[in-house]
């Protein structure tokens, strides 16, 4: 129920705000941080990066603006380090997407933005 709660409010909050770089935070970034994309918008890909301050449970999910699961990128423990995870956004519809991180103690999100070339 925590992560569908978390899943909603954040889609809610950053389709509410239009806020390209929105972050939503849960507790402190004592697990994971640094979450970001490059480019942003992406045509074909985008780089996703972000750091495991120590071992733990980690989600990297794709939602669409209507809160929709559309991929899930990594699901599984993590070891403390920096990935970087290389999207392919050629399958995607142009618009807008929500990608949620979350750990086991905290969780980040930031929309992006998927165009055509």
């Amino acid at each position: 129920l925590y992560v569908s709660e978390l899943i909603t409010s954040t889609v809610r909050e950053i389709t509410g705000i239009l806020d390209v770089t929105a972050t939503h935070e849960v507790e402190n970034q004592k697990l994971i941080s640094s979450l970001s994309c490059f480019p942003n918008p992406a045509i074909h890909s985008t780089q996703i990066s972000y750091e495991v301050k120590e071992a733990c449970f980690t989600r990297l999910q794709i939602f669409n603006t209507k809160g929709e699961l559309f991929q899930t990128l990594v699901s599984g423990p993590q070891n403390k380090g920096v990935y970087n995870y290389q999207l392919d956004t050629t399958p995607f519809s142009p618009g807008t997407y929500v990608c949620i991180l979350m750990s086991d103690e905290n969780s980040q999100s930031f929309q992006f933005l998927v165009t055509q070339p």
